[in-house]
């Protein structure tokens, strides 16, 4: 191993027994991209970044059931290729890229609400490995994305409260109906709401109908 790449190895949020999946430094602290196990196929991604050893933000907080929270897009461009990791945390989207050829270049860019979005680049050579974790994720627009989110996460919470009650095939039943009702014209605040679980959420009454409807229909003996 060189010394460059021994140097940019270290700078990474990942531990000896994680894999990075991107890594770079940011004037003084570190952007990274993790999953694991070391070895086998992937079962988690996170989203680190903060001083060196000490990350600010970890997005998501829990490992478990991690990899349904990102997308990842890649273009071809006319200067190289690029690769863009996409999730959100609450109400601010991260779009954490790399980019090869010409313009090579990575970091993040971050948005809230809807503001401008804030380009955060890396201060350093990055580190990536995009391929590890790219037959595990999500692909398509943002639109798309948020309600897979919503319909998964709607599911997990039916799943809990029914205590037992509740069997694999509803599940997944519950998951995808929820996502086809986003898609048929919730906003993306809404689809964000609805994976959050909050409780006032801005659905329209024909939405809100729909949803109820649908877990009726599903889970009514």
């Amino acid at each position: 191993m060189s010394f460059l790449l021994a140097l940019v190895l270290a700078q990474t949020h990942c531990t000896p027994s994680e894999r990075v999946v991107m890594s770079c430094q940011v004037k003084k602290k570190v952007l990274s991209v993790c999953t694991g196990p070391k070895a086998g196929t992937p079962t988690w991604l996170q989203y680190r970044f903060g001083p060196p050893g000490k990350p600010e933000l970890v997005a998501p907080t829990t490992k478990a059931g991690s990899l349904r929270f990102f997308r990842l897009d890649q273009r071809t461009l006319a200067t190289g290729t690029s690769t863009a990791l996409v999730f959100a945390n609450d109400n601010t989207m991260y779009e954490v890229f790399t980019q090869d050829g010409k313009d090579a270049g990575g970091g993040v860019n971050v948005r809230t609400g809807q503001a401008a979005p804030v380009a955060v680049g890396c201060t350093s050579a990055f580190t990536e490995q995009w391929d590890d974790v790219k037959s595990l994720l999500a692909t398509g627009d943002v639109e798309t994305f948020h309600c897979a989110q919503a319909g998964s996460a709607y599911a997990d919470r039916a799943l809990k409260d029914a205590k037992g009650h509740m069997d694999g095939m509803q599940q997944a039943e519950i998951a995808e109906a929820v996502t086809a009702l986003c898609a048929s014209g919730w906003s993306l605040d809404t689809a964000r709401c609805v994976a959050k679980g909050a409780p006032d959420c801005p659905l329209t009454a024909d939405q809100r109908k729909a949803l109820e409807t649908k877990h009726r229909e599903i889970f009514t003996p």
